[in-house]
């Protein structure tokens, strides 16, 4: 979470995302990257036995890929390019991607 620590050349847009944040006084304990491979990702359900909020933002979803984040008994929340949604880690949730890479 603390920008000066990031790696703006690996990461430029989320160093820029971390410390626009911290500029406006918005404190993040860590920040953190999923990387999917293509042609399929699939990160199995899980929960955090903690409650915790998190904050996904997603800085890149290639054409005709889809990822998402599968609720269940709930229901899905569709990755779309920097659309950010907050979520609670407390609920059980797995992430699935299907498409290209980058």
């Amino acid at each position: 979470g603390d920008p000066a620590r990031c790696q703006m050349e690996t990461y430029p847009l989320l160093c820029r995302l971390l410390a626009h944040f911290k500029s406006r006084g918005f404190e993040m304990p860590m920040a953190a990257i999923t990387e999917v491979r293509a042609p399929k990702t699939h990160i199995p359900s899980h929960r955090s036995q903690q409650w915790r909020l998190r904050f996904v933002c997603p800085l890149f979803v290639p054409r005709n890929a889809t990822s998402r984040l599968h609720f269940p008994g709930v229901g899905d929340r569709l990755f779309l390019e920097r659309d950010c949604f907050w979520f609670d880690e407390s609920y059980e949730h797995e992430q699935i991607y299907k498409g290209n890479t980058f």
